[in-house]
């Protein structure tokens, strides 16, 4: 096992998952590599990349999610996230980059959510540690709606936790590696094998 990552050992039902007949979806906070570590994971399995959070700036015709968060709120946001997020996963053969908070909803509509999401796709959270999504997001100088206030931050990844780890599998990043050493470990942890 690589330094830095470690996985929970997934249950023999969840090791049934049937690549590429089925989904596989990457949970996780802001900046944890879902969308590099999806890319990597589709391009190697011959899925299809979803990239949730660009369906929903699809949706409302190329507006970043700043704007969207700007100009409707969050809750219209989660409302047009939690909608599109039914339509996607009810399609299969797909890798799905979640949104930070697609997962970790509060809430009956939440509890709905994340039942729908576990029971039409294999649910991977990429658990990063703070410290490294900190420095990820001052490298890029990403103004994400929700990466404004470091303190309200904090405090969203430690609430949002509860909710990720409901998730069938867990990779945990503690120190910075490579995004195909990510990609490696999930499809170790979900017993995926290439074929021959």
């Amino acid at each position: 096992m690589s330094r830095g990552i470690v996985s929970r050992i997934p249950t023999p039902e969840e090791r049934q998952m049937k690549l590429p007949n089925e989904n596989l979806a990457l949970a996780g906070f802001m900046s944890t590599g879902k969308n590099e570590v999806g890319g990597s994971i589709a391009e190697r399995t011959g899925l299809r990349f979803t990239d949730l959070d660009q369906s929903i700036v699809h949706h409302y015709g190329g507006k970043s999610i700043k704007q969207i968060f700007a100009e409707c709120g969050e809750p219209h946001f989660r409302a047009t996230e939690h909608l599109l997020a039914g339509r996607v996963f009810h399609e299969h053969g797909q890798v799905i980059s979640l949104g930070g908070g697609t997962f970790a909803q509060p809430g009956e509509d939440g509890e709905e959510a994340r039942a729908m999401m576990l029971k039409n796709a294999l649910v991977v959270w990429l658990d990063v540690d703070l410290p490294i999504i900190r420095e990820r997001l001052a490298k890029k100088h990403d103004d994400r709606p929700l990466a404004q206030d470091p303190i309200a931050m904090e405090d969203l990844y430690w609430e949002r936790r509860l909710y990720y780890r409901q998730a069938h599998v867990t990779v945990r990043i503690d120190v910075e590696v490579p995004v195909e050493e990510v990609a490696e470990r999930v499809l170790q942890a979900i017993s995926w094998k290439e074929a021959a």
